[in-house]
């Protein structure tokens, strides 16, 4: 830190950068993310990112009957689009702070500036379930929907959206519906439920559920044993802005169909205007998030 009277060389915005690019990237990383755990993340170097549902096929034919390979022909479903938007902010410091020897003041702006990087992906990420009954996906229905088409071809629909409360029994009800979702041609998608995912307000009642090993039953004079003890990963997030929708998930096709795409990911830069004698930083990201297909998850609220 120069002392009065003492020129600086270099612009006090250059000096500044090394220390301020710690605390904000220390504040960045400092929760982690629940994005990497509920989408695919990965880069993109164009600036949409399409994912085109192809049907399923049908079942093998036997051979010796037929004596040729049969040769199947899905049908093309929904086109979805990826398409990224950008997102930034930054803060200023005047050249007076840093002669002050004000530390703390400047390194609060680049704390509140990784906060508010993080706060952003989550929040945005988290949309995608707060709002799962009202924005439209690629079939022209919401995430969690009571009418998801089979196909384009096909009108028939399907139901994961379920007024129950979070329980035993209803955890039962919602985990066979999804063991039922079918594809396009109607045979059984092997769905199969294995992570809950909760508001902080139902995380004690799922944790009553899934890791004890039993359950009162009314009526009977023993304990019964709890048929969920353990099935399920159960992860609250407080970034769910219903505190009584819950969701159950199929991690391993929410892997498959729900995609974060990081086009450029986050960056952190500065530049000191001569003139007006103030630095700035700023922090720049560029991302797209989203499913391509609906039967790895099922949405229930009491109604």
């Amino acid at each position: 830190m120069p002392g009065q009277g003492i020129a600086v060389s270099e612009g006090f915005g250059y000096l500044l950068d090394p220390g301020l690019r710690e605390v904000f990237w220390g504040e960045y990383n400092a929760i982690a993310s629940l994005i990497p755990s509920l989408f695919n993340v990965q880069g993109s170097d164009k600036a949409v990112e399409y994912d085109l549902g192809i049907g399923d096929m049908s079942d093998f034919e036997n051979f010796s009957n037929i004596g040729r390979v049969q040769y199947d022909t899905p049908e093309q479903l929904w086109r979805v689009s990826y398409t990224h938007t950008e997102y930034a902010k930054g803060f200023q410091i005047e050249r007076k702070l840093y002669e002050d020897n004000l530390y703390s003041v400047m390194n609060d702006r680049a704390v509140d500036l990784g906060r508010s990087a993080w706060r952003t992906r989550e929040k945005k990420g988290a949309s995608m379930f707060n709002n799962a009954t009202a924005t439209a996906g690629y079939d022209g229905v919401a995430l969690v929907s009571n009418s998801h088409p089979l196909s384009p071809s096909n009108a028939t629909t399907q139901d994961n959206y379920f007024a129950l409360a979070l329980s035993s029994a209803n955890l039962s009800t919602v985990r066979l519906a999804m063991m039922k979702f079918t594809d396009d041609r109607g045979n059984l998608a092997n769905v199969m439920p294995d992570l809950l995912l909760v508001p902080p307000e139902l995380e004690e009642t799922a944790w009553q559920i899934v890791e004890n090993p039993t359950r009162y039953q009314p009526g009977s004079a023993n304990l019964t044993a709890e048929f969920h003890q353990g099935r399920y990963q159960i992860l609250p997030w407080n970034q769910l802005t219903d505190t009584n929708r819950w969701f159950l998930i199929d991690s391993r096709l929410m892997r498959r169909f729900v995609k974060w795409y990081d086009r450029v990911p986050l960056e952190f830069a500065n530049i000191e205007d001569f003139d007006t004698l103030v630095a700035k930083w700023r922090a720049y990201m560029r991302f797209s998030f989203g499913w391509s297909d609906w039967r790895w998850i099922a949405g229930s609220e009491p109604s």
